[in-house]
């Protein structure tokens, strides 16, 4: 337990889990104060653009470019490649695809130009932000990397502030503060990081492309797996049924903030010379699994009543298969570090099929648990796929390292 939490302290795993736990608790409050002072309609326009557009466009045109940086430069200093030849080009596909997207959004959903215009300064900010923050993680640089990746709600929240003195009570102004909150980090970042940083001479491989299209194919799975449950419980069940489902799923997301503080350290260290050991990993990750399971269970009730005020109280059946979801994410977290950081190009094209074939068992089990079990059955969905997920990611790691074995 010791060298655990001395493992965790070194790598400044703790210290990230609180930084990304306070950025989702600072854009909750956003979001509560803008739902008191906007209208329905008005509020429902600001959650589909900023909410939705934007996270979900951002992740689809950056073409897990930012995992590939984290998968090269591990291994070597970015400042010593043309790295800003490379930026350039990814910015310029980039700008292209947003451009193609957004219009096709606006025309399909009849957004005004002033709406199309601030959504893709906010993609496009959003994407470079991830891009720069890939290379400061390949350094180490986890803490400054996971602020660059999603400084948009403490810094909106100083705006909302601020806007409170000008009684401001539109969507227009907050639309136009919220993509100042993504442009001004990006700008600050192209000066102090794009500008200044060195250009090295070494011609970076074209692997860097390719890797990253196969690590944006199987992230976009993951992404359609994890995200896609709230559509078939609205058309199978009804709205207070996703509800409950919402609220459950982010009553339990310190098992996420938990993933995402490993994942930012641990996805650099595989891409590195790191030597992991599987054993060691787990027992890890077995503890904090047990630690945040225990919480939810010993406290998970009382918490959700005085949170709800007992809005959710007959929701609880439902915590946990929840937890037994978080804890297979935490499990998942030594495959998934390590196909990304240390697997073959052909693993990671094994991979991508894999998941395809996990995104149409989710499909069929979550259709045909949620008519015969309601909305535990969309749960028990996500449980099953996590297991096969799994299943696969450390047979494919087993079979990985056994041929990198037989090379030698």
């Amino acid at each position: 337990m010791r060298n655990l939490f001395q493992d965790i302290h070194k790598n400044k795993i703790i210290l990230i889990f609180f930084i990304i736990g306070s950025i989702a608790f600072i854009q909750a409050f956003n979001s509560i104060i803008l739902g008191r002072i906007l209208s329905k309609e008005s509020f429902g326009l600001y959650s589909f653009l900023f909410s939705t557009i934007v996270p979900l466009v951002s992740s689809v045109v950056i073409l897990g470019q930012n995992i590939s940086v984290i998968r090269y430069f591990s291994k070597y200093n970015f400042l010593n490649f043309r790295w800003k030849s490379y930026f350039r080009n990814v910015s310029v596909i980039s700008f292209l695809l947003i451009s193609i997207i957004v219009l096709f959004i606006c025309v399909s959903y009849k957004l005004s130009f002033y709406y199309s215009t601030y959504i893709f300064i906010a993609i496009f900010s959003l994407v470079m932000l991830t891009f720069a923050a890939a290379f400061l993680r390949s350094r180490k640089k986890f803490v400054l990397a996971t602020l660059l990746e999603s400084p948009s709600a403490p810094i909106f929240i100083i705006l909302i502030g601020l806007s409170f003195l000008l009684n401001i009570n539109d969507i227009k102004p907050f639309a136009t503060l919220k993509t100042v909150s993504y442009l001004l980090p990006f700008l600050i970042a192209f000066f102090l990081f794009l500008k200044k940083e060195r250009n090295g001479s070494r011609e970076i491989e074209n692997t860097i492309y390719f890797d990253g299209l196969l690590l944006w194919g199987i992230g976009l799975t993951l992404l359609a797996i994890s995200k896609f449950d709230g559509f078939f419980i609205v058309k199978y069940i009804d709205y207070e049924s996703i509800a409950e489902y919402s609220i459950l799923f982010t009553f339990t997301q310190i098992y996420q903030f938990a993933c995402g503080a490993i994942w930012s350290v641990y996805s650099q260290k595989f891409s590195s010379h790191y030597k992991p050991n599987l054993i060691s990993f787990l027992s890890k990750i077995c503890l904090i699994a047990i630690s945040i399971s225990l919480f939810y269970l010993l406290v998970g009730k009382p918490l959700l009543h005085i949170l709800f005020n007992g809005k959710y109280d007959s929701s609880i059946y439902l915590l946990l298969p929840f937890c037994v979801i978080g804890c297979l994410r935490l499990a998942y977290l030594y495959p998934s570090c390590y196909l990304i950081g240390k697997s073959s190009s052909n693993t990671l094209k094994s991979f991508l099929a894999l998941n395809i074939v996990g995104l149409i068992l989710k499909l069929f089990f979550l259709i045909t648990f949620i008519k015969y079990y309601g909305l535990l059955g969309a749960v028990l969905s996500g449980i099953i796929v996590l297991i096969y997920r799994n299943v696969v990611g450390y047979c494919l790691v087993t079979n990985d390292i056994r041929k990198k074995r037989d090379l030698r």
